[in-house]
């Protein structure tokens, strides 16, 4: 076995197996409304000062917006919020709606772009709740960056604010955060620690929120070997999210079902939720997550016995994710990368 070709293979395989369930903490606070599509543009005389909606129902609608995952349409809210929040004047709600804004755009596009007004408004903003959303979308940046370390270090600072300001919502979701970290780094127990403290604090209203940190508490359930314990956590918190219709947080959930039911040895129906999977990926423009689902899927159709599905699958996984490397069909089908990588690294 070229142990050189494995180690790229795992090395690839690694960027990360999935994104842990992330309840996105923006904007600020729960709608008050359900969601309302914004107004169709008209022409500046045709409108009243009345009809103008005000920041907080803007907040509000992209609230929900990002509750279910829709993160496109909340962008378009958030965007129309930044010029209410700057015409209602004051930095403080500027800068409350900037980084709300950045906090969905780090889910969508580049994060790397949203860093220089996180960072701006975390050293100048004497604002305690501008600086845990600043603080708390850093870290989020430096999650799907990779950099652990760096990403800790932010939490912690979210940690603290949501302390002081005596908010256990926000602290849940900077612990849930730290959880994250943590597992990428496979200290295993201690995220596991982090998540159950997200769970004890994090309302059950929104429930959307509390299925995502449910779905990392089954997950690390999973690694410990619990399998049954995990895909009991992992179902509960797919049925929250169906009833939801959050139909982009279901993909994290999917994977994590075929994982553990490839664990547990009942090979079709791993097979058919890394198919769910993989078609919510592309239906949501994650490559990350179709790469994992093609992977989760080839193992799945391989122990059930449909050779020919799986080289279908893994074939499909080397064209479209690893071009250069004509043999992975063939290493798939010998190496069960599970027993050899931290799938949340």
């Amino acid at each position: 076995m070229n142990q050189a070709f494995l180690a790229e293979i795992t090395r690839k395989m690694t960027l990360p197996f999935r994104i842990p369930a992330e309840p996105t903490a923006v904007p600020l606070d729960r709608p008050s409304a359900p969601p309302v599509r914004l107004p169709a543009a008209r022409k500046p005389e045709d409108r009243t000062f009345a009809e103008t909606p005000s920041y907080e129902e803007l907040r509000a609608r992209a609230t929900r917006l990002v509750e279910i995952g829709e993160y496109e349409e909340a962008l378009l809210v958030l965007d129309a919020a930044v010029d209410v929040a700057a015409a209602e004047g004051g930095e403080v709600l500027a800068d409350r709606a900037a980084c709300n804004r950045s906090a969905v755009a780090i889910e969508i596009g580049s994060p790397e772009r949203q860093a220089e007004t996180l960072l701006d408004v975390l050293a100048r903003s004497a604002d305690v709740e501008n600086s845990w959303a600043a603080a708390n979308a850093l870290a989020r940046i430096s999650e799907l960056g990779s950099s652990y370390k760096k990403g800790i270090f932010y939490a912690r600072i979210a940690r603290d604010r949501a302390r002081w300001l005596g908010r256990d919502d926000w602290l849940a979701h900077a612990h849930n955060r730290l959880g994250n970290l943590l597992l990428a780094e496979s200290h295993v127990a201690e995220a596991t620690a982090e998540y159950e403290q997200a769970m004890e604090l994090i309302p059950a209203d929104p429930p959307v929120w509390r299925a995502q940190v449910l779905d990392n508490v089954g997950y690390c359930r999973l690694l410990d070997g619990r399998l049954e314990e995990g895909l009991s956590l992992l179902y509960e918190s797919l049925r929250t999210l169906l009833h939801a219709q959050a139909h982009r947080h279901r993909i994290s959930c999917h994977l994590d079902l075929a994982f553990g039911l490839l664990e547990a040895e009942r090979f079709r129906y791993s097979w058919a939720h890394a198919q769910k999977a993989v078609a919510l990926a592309e239906r949501y423009s994650d490559p990350e997550s179709v790469k994992n689902g093609l992977y989760l899927l080839g193992e799945a159709q391989l122990k059930a016995g449909a050779g020919s599905a799986a080289e279908a699958t893994f074939s499909r996984l080397q064209t479209e994710f690893f071009p250069d490397n004509p043999q992975v069909c063939a290493w798939l089908r010998e190496v069960d990368l599970r027993q050899v990588v931290n799938l949340r690294a």
